[in-house]
């Protein structure tokens, strides 16, 4: 216990809540790069370092749970890969809880699918028979029916936390999550198994984490208080998600620790300044700069009742922007600069590959598409992509690790009867490959999956062999659209864009690009970022800067929501803001397209968000 010497403050008393003998739940407050994946770690090191042996000899470990892939690679290699840490997102801990409950699996998934199907059989009898949706209601009713005949047969369920599976027997990541929550709050003996396995379970983002698994947690907390610490880390004010417990860490039990980490170590004063604002209006809880430099915040107010290049815009302001920073890298905004759009749809505008994009967009699960989890994706990020830019870059060795791995050609029982013709069929796959992308530069996707699917080089999943039989024959029948699956046909369409857009859109999901979105941004830091409010282009309704920024009138839902205590979508937008702007470590410039410019410029004074010589019209 000598190594709790070396930490202090916050990280000390966290610390101290997690001795073995006299748990404690805690609620961490830790605002906007206030360092709490660096508190995380500290303190986490020196339990390994006191009570870890302890913990191993009686089969125990730490649960960790973060927000992304990436937080978790983080996590796990500043612990050395200790494998007594369990450091996973939250769809791969819950699928870990439930993973050996098959049978309660599939009473709860014969539960909802027959819900479900005396829903959209109800609906259907009071729809109007011949429209589009009583097309759409016929055929899930037809996908629920079969679904529920599948899982008859389903001894075990597989599950991807990354999405990369299908079947039968395969979980989607909402019905694992909701299985979780339930299943936690029924089933005493997973209870005990849970507490059991991880008396100290840590959720970081905790106020993103979905509201039912939350309250499952507190629910086993609650009852098992003595043995079971929960902590949950985060910061209400960064809550973006609709599903997130709302006010988590304003009805804390009272028996709960409420440390709070005060101190913002990754943007300037003047940026702190400015979030501080935004929220003073939310709750009290205001962030002290670390760094010295003052940073710069500027705002650029758009008179958007002419034409406008966006783009253009966009340009010109980032040279004002290296002016007034005196920073030459705000000059290259497509490289140094992170933008960051509200809408996903602008981003792919912008950043070259809406042709892809808005055709999935406009599926109903389009936060799949968002994360890499739409059916299909996974296959074309993973397989499709690395294989074709392999196969130009002519790297033999690569090419042929993919084909061991996913071709149906390369297979030992293959090679070992009949080695010659399976290579030189492999070989012809590459070849005819390798014309194409000589011939053509940026051929489309559908171009490319056609010659695998020809020469069956690499294993398509049955939705892209469904697209590609389904373009040979729709010529031949006008009315196909009618009677095939919404995703088909948007994918049908997507295809057809070149291969340059798919790989624009795999490196912005992977936040390789400079675009981001306002929500996809959370827990990343920047040195340059510009924000661009535009609610015209963005299309939305659950965000409104014109309402935050005084422009736009309240809606009478807005005012019935704010006087019955109920979030408004200035609630939303407030928080959304906060998040993009407390992204900047060094400048930071707001974009705000508006056609009531003067409006914008008067309320920022008046709420002293921007002064004067921070404002610019363009």
């Amino acid at each position: 216990m000598n190594d709790m010497i070396n930490l202090t403050g916050v990280d000390k008393d966290i610390f101290s809540y997690l001795e073995p003998s006299k748990l404690r739940s805690f609620f961490l407050f830790a605002g906007a790069g206030s360092g709490k994946t660096r508190t995380l770690i500290n303190v986490l090191d020196c339990f390994r370092k006191s009570y870890l042996m302890e913990f191993v000899a009686y089969g125990k470990k730490i649960g960790v749970i973060t927000y992304t892939n990436a937080a978790c690679d983080e996590i796990k290699e500043r612990l050395n890969y200790d494998e007594s840490f369990e450091v996973s997102t939250i769809h791969s801990f819950a699928w870990g809880l439930i993973k050996p409950y098959t049978s309660d699996i599939k009473t709860w998934i014969v539960g909802a699918l027959t819900q479900e199907l005396s829903e959209v059989q109800e609906a259907q009898r009071k729809g109007r028979s011949g429209s589009k949706s009583a097309a759409e209601r016929a055929l899930k009713i037809v996908s629920i029916q079969r679904r529920l005949e599948n899982l008859k047969s389903v001894t075990a369920f597989r599950y991807n936390p990354n999405g990369i599976s299908s079947g039968r027997d395969s979980l989607n990541h909402s019905e694992v999550l909701k299985i979780a929550s339930s299943l936690l709050v029924d089933k005493p003996l997973l209870q005990s198994i849970l507490i059991e396995s991880f008396p100290i379970l840590l959720i970081d983002e905790s106020q993103d984490t979905q509201r039912d698994l939350i309250e499952a947690f507190l629910d086993v907390q609650s009852k098992h208080a003595g043995s079971f610490c929960l902590g949950l880390l985060g910061d209400v004010m960064q809550r973006i998600y609709p599903d997130g417990k709302k006010d988590l860490g304003k009805d804390v039990p009272k028996d709960w620790a409420i440390p709070e980490k005060k101190v913002n170590y990754r943007c300037p004063p003047r940026i702190v300044e400015l979030i501080n604002n935004i929220r003073s209006v939310f709750d009290d809880h205001n962030q002290v700069p670390e760094k010295k430099e003052p940073g710069f915040a500027h705002l650029f107010v758009v008179d958007s009742n002419g034409p406008i290049d966006r783009l253009t815009m966009e340009l010109k302001i980032s040279d004002m922007m290296s002016q007034i920073t005196q920073d030459k890298l705000w000059n290259n905004l497509r490289v140094d600069v992170k933008t960051l759009t509200l809408e996903h749809h602008m981003a792919a505008g912008r950043g070259g590959f809406a042709d892809f994009f808005k055709p999935l967009y406009e599926l109903s699960n389009r936060t799949d598409l968002v994360n890499g989890r739409l059916t299909g994706i996974p296959f074309l990020i993973n397989v499709f992509i690395p294989f074709v830019q392999s196969v130009r870059a002519a790297n033999k060795f690569r090419v042929m690790q993919i084909l061991k791995e996913f071709s149906p050609l390369i297979t030992s029982e293959n090679l070992k009867s009949s080695a010659a013709s399976v290579l030189k069929e492999a070989g012809d796959s590459v070849e005819a490959l390798a014309r194409l992308l000589a011939e053509n530069a940026d051929p489309t996707i559908h171009e490319l999956l056609s010659v695998i699917a020809n020469y069956k080089v690499l294993v398509l999943p049955d939705l892209f062999l469904q697209v590609l039989a389904a373009s040979k024959i729709q010529a031949e029948r006008d009315d196909a659209d009618e009677f095939r699956e919404e995703l088909n046909l948007k994918f049908e369409e997507a295809l057809k864009s070149p291969l340059s857009q798919l790989v624009a859109y795999s490196n912005y999901i992977a936040d390789k690009s400079s675009f981001g979105t306002h929500q996809g941004v959370k827990g990343l830091q920047f040195p340059r970022v510009m924000v661009i409010l535009d609610d015209d282009d963005s299309r939305g309704f659950l965000f409104s800067y014109e309402k935050l920024f005084g422009v736009a009138e309240l809606t009478k839902a807005d005012r019935d929501n704010m006087a019955e205590g109920k979030e408004t979508t200035v609630d939303r937008t407030r928080r959304l803001f906060y998040v993009t702007c407390s992204r900047a470590e060094e400048s930071l410039a707001v974009v705000m397209y508006t056609k009531q410019p003067q409006l914008v410029v008067e309320f920022s004074k008046a709420q002293k968000l921007f002064s004067d010589v921070e404002i610019t019209v363009v």
